[in-house]
């Protein structure tokens, strides 16, 4: 049986250089995550203190809970209000005007978040537009020698003379953007994604530690095991990495 440590790093190991070649050395977690988001010159200024977080359309809230209590707990610490988007169902509702509906049913989440972020002095939305999990990840490691390998970029992993890339785990995708109550504005149009075989405890990679990726796969579906433990709890921390990453952004702080 596999200690935790090495269950853990059930992923493909691949090696170029020396045959005599050991990587004998703690992998540190993985850098923040990528980004590819734009965000307005004039967001720092507005300052948000009180803001709206909506899940992506058509999911349902109990599905979403967990991440929007995330959210909510990064603002707060943060000092900003958090507006809850289960206040957007009142709109939803029937209501009457000399007895004939309304029709806000017909109505988009963003559009029904938007009216009511009004009635509560939500200066903005950060809706959340899409939030998936995709199969595969890399983490690159090369160096000069065979004694001492550090992290790297896939374009100098290509040419280095020794070393090693690490394959595995789920990539987080999160799409979403910031939207301003009073004008309407995107004031940030997000794009993150990390892995999280960024966040596994990857420990003592020696030499001949090689395994499969549908190995991988199959113990990270087996939740009692060893891996499986380990997956959950690396997909937990690349969510919050992301979380904090995407407050940060549209708080500025």
């Amino acid at each position: 049986m596999r200690t935790a440590a090495t269950a853990a790093a059930a992923v493909t190991l691949a090696l170029s250089g020396c045959a005599a070649h050991t990587l004998n050395t703690t992998i540190p977690p993985g850098g923040p995550p990528w980004d590819q988001s734009a965000l307005s010159p004039g967001l720092r200024a507005k300052a948000y203190t009180r803001i709206m977080v909506v899940p992506p359309s058509g999911t349902a809230r109990a599905e979403f809970e967990g991440h929007l209590n995330r959210f909510e707990r990064s603002f707060l610490k943060r000092g900003i209000t958090v507006i809850s988007p289960a206040i957007t169902g009142r709109v939803a509702a029937r209501e009457k005007e000399g007895g004939v509906e309304t029709g806000v049913t017909s109505l988009s989440d963003v559009e029904r978040a938007l009216i009511l972020a009004k009635k509560t002095n939500a200066q903005a939305i950060l809706q959340v537009g899409s939030w998936t999990w995709d199969d595969g990840g890399t983490r690159f490691f090369c160096g000069d020698t065979g004694d001492q390998l550090s992290e790297c970029a896939a374009k100098t992993f290509e040419t280095a003379r020794f070393r090693r890339a690490i394959n595995g785990g789920r990539t987080l995708i999160f799409l979403g953007r910031l939207i301003d109550v009073e004008s309407g504005e995107v004031t940030a149009s997000l794009d993150l994604r990390q892995g999280s075989l960024n966040n596994f405890p990857l420990t003592s990679l020696g030499h001949g530690q090689q395994f499969e990726v549908q190995e991988q796969m199959d113990q990270c579906s087996d939740k009692g095991s060893d891996v499986g433990r380990a997956c959950l709890e690396a997909e937990g921390r690349t969510t919050s990495q992301v979380i904090e990453h995407v407050v940060g952004l549209v708080t500025q702080h």
